[in-house]
């Protein structure tokens, strides 16, 4: 089963590139994040009145490509841990898929309809099931539904030119045995 799962395909030049918005994006999070709790005066956000600061957040999170770019690492995290028996993690990373997305759908409400009818209330929790059962075939067959679920919400939200495949390289260098 591992070999089958390995063999299916190749991660999109798309998921790698999103993974670089997503580390950036995080890094300057946690930036922002120290400088408000450390009370910092001398922090990029300090010099701006607070409406300007707001807006400064704001660009920085930006809107759902962020998202996507953080669902896009997690997703391929999920199936990697999969395929090397690592059933905790998948289903920690796939959780956490639901969380960006609800983050998400915060900055922007917008998505909302075709991601809760299309993935949140669909074939996510599905996937959920078949992790939680740690059950390989169940999982595959799943994660294809949620997989054609992406790429319809990708049509839906006009952005078909995003295809997501199946992942063929691990982005992060875990040991999972």
């Amino acid at each position: 089963m591992v070999q089958m799962l390995r063999r299916l395909g190749r991660v999109s030049a798309v998921t790698i590139v999103l993974s670089g918005f997503l580390v950036m994006g995080v890094t300057l999070f946690s930036d922002w994040r120290i400088t408000v709790v450390q009370g910092a005066t001398d922090g990029w956000l300090a010099p701006l009145a607070p409406e300007a600061q707001r807006q400064a957040i704001e660009r920085q999170l930006r809107g759902f490509d962020v998202t996507m770019a953080e669902v896009g690492y997690r997703y391929t995290e999920m199936y990697f841990g999969v395929v090397e028996d690592n059933w905790d993690y998948a289903l920690y990373t796939a959780e956490k898929i639901g969380v960006a997305i609800q983050n998400g759908l915060e900055r922007r409400p917008k998505r909302r309809a075709n991601a809760e009818a299309l993935f949140l209330k669909s074939v996510y929790p599905a996937v959920l099931e078949a992790l939680k059962q740690k059950d390989a075939a169940l999982f595959k067959e799943r994660f294809d539904a949620m997989r054609a679920a992406c790429n319809a919400c990708h049509v839906a939200e006009e952005v078909p030119f995003i295809r997501v495949g199946v992942p063929a390289q691990q982005l992060t260098p875990l040991l999972h045995r």
